[in-house]
C-alpha cells in the first residue's frame, strides 16, 4: 500500500488514509505521543548466522557472520527488522521521542502526526510549529512543519527536516524529504556511535524551521504578486505536463490533462480567492491540485504524486514558477 501504515495518531484532522487513532489536541508529553504512536517497542540486537549445506545437500551446524548483526522488534513475539552492519547504532523509539521534549515543553511545537511506517522499519513524528502559520494571500494560509524520522532498516538516517508538507504516511515522508533536500532544510545523521550525545534540544532548531518558513512564504507571495496572461498560464501548464511540447500544443489544444489542469485553476481549491486568481501562484497550485487529487487512480496518483511521473510533474511546475518570478 502507499502509505505503509502501521500505528499511530493525527490530531484533529483525518489524514487522506483515514488509518490512524483522531484525537482532539496535541500529546503534552512525549511519553504519550510515544504511546499514541503505536511505538512503545524496543529493538534489540542479535548474532547474524547462515546454515552452510556440503556437497550432499546436508545441512551442517550454524555459523556466526562476524561483521554482522540482525535488528528484532520486541513487541509480542520478536519480529525481524533487518541485518545490519555491526557498526551500526540503533536508536531507540523512547529516544527517538524523548528529541521532542523542549518542544512541548516550550509549546511552540505540537506534535499533529506520530506513526509506525513499513511493519516497524521507519518511525516518524510531524510536528507543526505553533503560531508561524503564514498566509501568501489574504485566505490563502500555508503552515510549516518540524518533522523528525529515523529507521530500524539499515537504510533511514535519522532525519530533521522543514517542510511545508503535513506528514501522514510513507509518500508524503518522501514528498517532504524532497522538499527539503532542494530547500537545503534537512539534517541527516547516520546510525553511528553515541546517539544521544549528538542529540540537541537546541531551540536553534525551531528557529532555523521558521526562518527557513520565512523565506518558502516570500518565494510564494512573490508567486501571487506576478500576474499571469490566459497565454502564458496555457504555457505554464504544457511546459509542466510535458518536457516536450510544441507551440501549436498551446495555439490549438492543450489535450485532456491540459483542459483538465486549465479547469482546475478555474473550479479548483482556492479558486474563490481572489487576490491569487491570474497569478503564477495560482497556476501551480492548479497543476499541484490536479496531481495529488484529479490525476488517475486512487493508490496509482498517490504513489505518482511522490515518486513517479506526477512527482516530475511538479517539480516542473515548481522550477517554472521560480523562474517567473526571477
Amino acid at each position: 500500500m502507499a502509505h505503509e501504515w502501521e500505528t499511530g495518531y493525527a490530531v484533529g484532522q483525518r489524514t487522506w488514509h483515514g488509518l490512524e487513532n483522531l484525537i482532539a489536541t496535541y500529546p503534552e508529553t512525549w511519553r504519550e505521543a510515544q504511546h499514541l504512536a503505536g511505538a512503545e517497542w524496543k529493538v534489540t540486537e542479535h548474532p547474524a548466522f547462515y546454515r552452510p549445506i556440503d556437497l550432499s545437500g546436508l545441512e551442517l551446524d550454524p555459523v556466526v557472520i562476524p561483521d554482522k548483526k540482525v535488528l528484532l522488534r520486541t513487541s509480542g513475539s520478536p519480529r525481524y527488522l533487518a541485518t545490519v552492519g555491526q557498526d551500526y547504532s540503533v536508536y531507540q523509539n523512547e529516544d527517538f521521542f524523548r528529541w521532542w521534549t523542549p518542544f512541548l515543553a516550550e509549546k511552540n511545537v505540537g506534535l499533529e502526526v506520530a506513526g509506525v511506517l513499513r511493519q516497524g522499519r521507519v518511525i516518524f513524528a510531524c510536528g507543526r510549529v505553533l503560531g508561524d502559520a503564514a498566509n501568501v494571500v489574504p485566505g490563502d494560509e500555508i503552515r510549516p512543519y518540524l518533522v523528525r524520522t529515523s529507521g530500524h532498516d539499515g537504510l533511514h538516517a535519522k532525519s530533521t527536516l522543514f517542510t511545508t508538507v503535513r506528514v501522514v504516511c510513507m509518500n508524503t515522508l518522501r514528498a517532504a524529504t524532497s522538499e527539503a533536500d532542494k530547500g537545503g532544510q534537512i539534517l541527516r545523521e547516520i546510525h553511528r556511535g553515541d546517539h544521544l550525545a549528538r542529540d540537541t534540544y537546541s531551540q536553534e532548531v525551531a528557529d532555523l524551521a521558521r526562518r527557513s518558513f520565512a523565506i518558502s512564504v516570500e518565494q510564494y507571495r512573490a508567486m501571487a504578486r506576478k500576474g499571469f496572461s490566459d497565454l502564458e498560464l496555457k504555457h505554464f501548464i504544457v511546459q509542466s505536463l510535458s518536457r516536450t511540447w510544441d507551440e501549436k500544443d498551446v495555439r490549438e489544444s492543450l489535450g485532456r490533462p491540459g483542459e483538465d489542469v486549465l479547469r482546475t485553476h478555474e473550479l479548483g481549491y482556492g479558486a474563490d480567492v481572489h487576490a491569487a486568481r491570474g497569478t503564477v501562484w495560482s497556476a501551480y497550485n492548479a497543476v499541484t491540485e490536479w496531481v495529488d487529487h484529479h490525476r488517475g487512480q486512487e493508490h496509482a496518483r498517490v504513489t505518482s504524486s511522490f515518486e513517479g511521473q506526477g512527482a516530475a510533474i511538479k517539480d516542473r511546475a515548481f522550477e517554472l514558477a521560480l523562474a517567473a518570478i526571477s
